[in-house]
């Protein structure tokens, strides 16, 4: 079993700058279990609209509502962090192009998704190529065209607002709706848990914190991460 591994993020994105181009511009972090932890460089101007049956809690603190189509456009020169969780058998990923100022479909393709770093950007590719506005049949996922897709949370503001709280109970959950629960340490205070059927990816934000699991220990400063496997305490 190897150790645990500490990632300096600001080191590995200057690393694998030459992977954040068009037209997918991401890097994939972590991707060997449940969680997908990449990031995704800019400019991505992108007319394609992603389609996909869970939540997926975006940087700068968004979480995107599962089945509704949606086109991310990240500003050149700057880095965000996406995370996703693995998709099961039977679920498959869409993605769909519009015909412009509408919502009829002018192309689409759905397919299971083992590695968006590698797949999507081959589809999005073929699809410059098959414009065809042909009819298409009722999509495998139903489209979700009624839940109301939420700002952005500046996290940092969140934090001042929510600091008493987080020192005083050493922690507040941010969101805790389907797949995903993000959770806000803070104070000095010793965090238990692990052992359960999910991983967690763990970043330090400010300030530095010890980690200790079944595979060792490591000291998290800030803007470093790392990630606690399913079952692993």
């Amino acid at each position: 079993m190897s150790g645990l591994e500490i990632v300096d993020i600001d080191r590995w994105v200057e690393e694998n700058k030459s992977s954040f181009v068009p037209p997918v511009c991401n890097k994939l972090m972590f991707g060997a279990g449940q969680l997908k932890i990449m990031f995704i460089g800019g400019p991505n101007q992108r007319k394609d609209y992603h389609i996909e049956r869970e939540k997926s809690p975006l940087d700068q603190m968004y979480l995107h509502p599962s089945r509704i189509p949606h086109s991310p456009q990240r500003y050149g020169g700057t880095v965000g962090l996406v995370i996703e969780r693995e998709r099961s058998e039977d679920e498959v990923d869409g993605l769909r192009y519009y015909v412009d100022g509408t919502i009829k479909p002018l192309w689409e393709e759905w397919f299971h998704c083992d590695d968006l770093g590698t797949q999507l950007g081959p589809v999005i590719k073929k699809s410059l190529s098959l414009y065809s506005g042909k009819v298409f049949p009722p999509p495998p996922v139903k489209i979700d065209t009624t839940t109301p897709s939420h700002p952005p949370l500046n996290l940092a503001c969140w934090m001042v607002d929510n600091k008493e709280e987080i020192n005083k109970r050493g922690s507040k959950v941010l969101y805790s709706r389907g797949e995903f629960k993000v959770t806000v340490w803070g104070g000095d205070v010793v965090q238990e848990g692990g052992g359960g059927d999910g991983e967690t990816f763990l970043w330090q934000l400010k300030g530095s914190a010890e980690v200790t699991c079944d595979r060792g220990s490591g000291i998290l400063s800030r803007h470093s991460c790392t990630l606690i496997q399913a079952g692993e305490k």
